[in-house]
């Protein structure tokens, strides 16, 4: 069963993890490494991450295929 998320909708890093297609402990690293992407918020204790922040990633990281005008 697929989840559906608003764009506004928080994730766990879990649920983050598992939208990118990596691991929750690969997210971790990224933040303690100091990376700014994905951007991720604290709210309290709790890391979170916003699914529209986590889409405009992975548009930023396509590669390759670019269609030219003629």
């Amino acid at each position: 069963m697929q989840t559906e998320y608003t764009p506004q909708s928080l994730l766990s890093p879990p649920e983050a993890a598992k939208a990118l297609g990596t691991t929750p402990s690969t997210l971790a690293s990224w933040r303690v490494m100091g990376k700014h992407e994905p951007r991720w918020v604290k709210v309290g204790k709790l890391v979170r991450y916003q699914y529209s922040d986590l889409m405009a990633f992975i548009d930023r990281q396509k590669k390759g295929g670019e269609v030219q005008d003629d």
